[in-house]
């Protein structure tokens, strides 16, 4: 019902990038991850400034198995919003999967520096990484 609600929303407010997020995760959490990459690519002209909204593409790319785009999705969300440490553990996961180790312990550092929005198990993943 929730998933119907988020469509008219969008339907009748296109411009609404909350309703394509709100959808985009219900998609997402049902596992719908096709669905959810529409979703994701219908609204993204739109949530240019949104650095949620690039964040959650990025989980998007990351689910599915590509890095290379979530690292780019990541890295669009840190221009917007550079002191969010979720998503320097993002942008250090997806460098990680692509073999960029170097790079993905400077953003596993970065996030431990910035400390905004880590919580305790991302902290700790950040410092094991930083460990390995």
């Amino acid at each position: 019902q929730a998933r119907n609600v988020a469509r008219e929303g969008l339907q009748v407010h296109p411009e609404q990038v909350g309703w394509a997020s709100v959808l985009a995760r219900l998609e997402m959490e049902k596992g719908d991850l096709t669905a959810a990459r529409q979703v994701i690519d219908q609204a993204l002209p739109r949530a240019g400034n949104s650095a949620d909204f690039h964040s959650l593409a990025a989980a998007v790319a990351q689910r599915q198995g590509k890095p290379g785009e979530a690292a780019e999705y990541y890295r669009g969300a840190l221009r917007l919003r550079p002191a969010e440490a979720r998503n320097w553990i993002g942008l250090g996961i997806a460098l990680e999967a692509e073999g960029h180790a170097p790079e993905a312990r400077e953003a596993f550092r970065r996030a431990l520096q910035q400390g905004e929005g880590l919580s305790p198990e991302l902290q700790a993943l950040a410092e094991r990484k930083l460990r390995q």
